[in-house]
């Protein structure tokens, strides 16, 4: 039974797409109407680089840091509220569950669709952001506005930080913790601590 489109509730139709690194083509799920993409867990590194780390590294980052339900309401493959995530100024909805992506839209311009002629245009939303965040002026970052390259940035609930935000929001929440003799002040050390006491044993 294909899978139904988490936008327009219409069966989603299968296109093909020609991993990166080569080998044979994977099969993905697509919207006719909206363009949307459903790409399962096991299929994004080889897919879409740009996420790979999703289902293994950052699956909890995402859903202590995403927002339940804010872009579509149910993954289209097991029915859990997924997380949308914001990657590189485009929000990105993971299913916290199965570890799927749903993309809008002109937001997998990175795909290599087969059957699609060499000369197509491939931009959209998501792919002018990623060669935004790539270029040397890098990304900007939400603390104080300046551009960084993004591989000296981190991820924060605000956005990306460059390494001076960085470490002064490391500080400022140290600092706190100091002030109330607190073990641990700062949510996601309160919640990593949680998860290692009841559900990482």
């Amino acid at each position: 039974m294909p899978l139904a489109c988490p936008r327009c509730a219409v069966p989603l139709g299968a296109v093909r797409a020609s991993p990166h690194a080569g080998g044979a083509a994977v099969e993905l799920e697509h919207c006719d109407r909206c363009a949307g993409l459903w790409i399962d867990g096991p299929e994004i590194a080889a897919i879409c680089p740009t996420l790979a780390d999703f289902p293994a590294q950052r699956r909890l980052e995402i859903t202590l840091l995403g927002k339940p339900g804010g872009g579509i309401a149910r993954c289209p493959r097991c029915d859990q509220v997924p997380y949308e995530f914001v990657v590189i100024d485009i929000p990105v909805d993971f299913c916290g569950a199965c570890g799927g992506v749903w993309l809008d839209g002109g937001e997998y311009g990175e795909i290599p669709f087969e059957g699609r002629p060499a000369d197509a245009p491939r931009a959209g939303p998501y792919r002018e952001s990623a060669a935004r965040a790539l270029s040397p002026g890098g990304v900007t970052c939400a603390g104080c506005g300046a551009r960084a390259p993004i591989r000296s940035t981190y991820m924060s609930e605000w956005g990306l930080l460059c390494a001076t935000c960085h470490a002064g929001r490391l500080q400022r929440a140290a600092d706190r913790r100091a002030e109330r003799a607190e073990p641990s002040g700062d949510l996601a050390e309160a919640v990593m601590l949680f998860l290692r006491q009841h559900w990482l044993r």
